[in-house]
């Protein structure tokens, strides 16, 4: 890919905005490499300044590389503004993540394995971080699904061209399902691909459909919190091969409740 006569880890990400394709790789490694109900959360703020490393884990392990980016730019009137109580209130108020080896192992396998090149990828990534993002104001967590309807549409065009890689010459939903139910070694369910969180993203997108009008269609916060979620183990499982710790807890859990012997 290349953009305005950039190509590789710093071209743009997006032409409104300020990410290079590096930078959706590195959110996401810590995003990712963090679990399923991982707390690690950005929030959108004024701010530009160069980091000169190259390996995630140099910044993850190095706390004085990344406290620095909230400090300037940024003032405690800017925090006070319109975050109800959700948020700190004040830069002091930020805690460094405390992270273990294991997460950190899994956020540089993720990063290390992240194809910047692959622009199917890097657009879900963006996605799935700037839902998160817009999470953070509630008055925004429409467009806070919407966003990760947008990133689970490149997990399923990920997973439809793998399907074609193998051969698959027209693969449809329930083959994108049963491929993603092996991938987490799990029985087929003969769904189709997250089949539960389809009327929702066409009332999301579609102002009129077969679902009906609604001047603003009503979604609950967990449809957001169980979507995302999900599908921070999928970007995981597809970029790196393996399932994130987590997931494969959250997989041997779903096998036991019901009464399916974990392998």
């Amino acid at each position: 890919m290349e953009r305005f006569g950039r190509s590789g880890p710093d071209q743009p990400a997006f032409e409104l905005d300020n990410w290079t394709v590096q930078e959706v790789r590195f959110l996401a490694a810590i995003y990712l490499g963090n679990g399923e109900s991982s707390g690690v959360r950005l929030y959108p703020l004024p701010i530009f300044r160069d980091i000169d490393e190259q390996a995630v884990d140099a910044v993850i392990e190095d706390e004085t590389l990344l406290k620095p980016l909230l400090t300037p730019a940024a003032t405690d009137d800017y925090f006070m503004a319109g975050n109800h109580g959700l948020l700190p209130q004040k830069l002091s108020q930020y805690q460094f993540f405390d992270w273990d080896d294991r997460r950190l192992e899994q956020a540089t396998t993720f990063f290390s394995a992240a194809d910047v090149n692959d622009p199917i990828l890097v657009r879900g990534l963006h996605a799935l971080l700037k839902s998160e993002m817009l999470f953070n104001h509630f008055q925004f967590r429409d467009a806070s699904l919407a966003s990760s309807h947008i990133a689970l549409d490149a997990a399923y065009s990920m997973i439809l061209r793998q399907l074609r890689t193998l051969g698959a010459r027209n693969p449809s939903s329930y083959d994108a399902q049963a491929y993603m139910d092996e991938m987490y070694g799990v029985p087929h369910t003969q769904l189709k691909f997250f089949e539960d969180f389809y009327t929702d993203r066409v009332r999301n997108f579609h102002t009129d459909s077969r679902y009906g009008a609604e001047p603003i269609p009503f979604f609950s916060i967990d449809d957001i919190w169980d979507l995302n979620a999900a599908l921070k183990g999928l970007f995981y499982r597809l970029v790196t091969g393996d399932l994130h710790d987590e997931t494969r807890r959250n997989r041997d859990e779903y096998l036991r409740y019901n009464m399916i012997e974990v392998g």
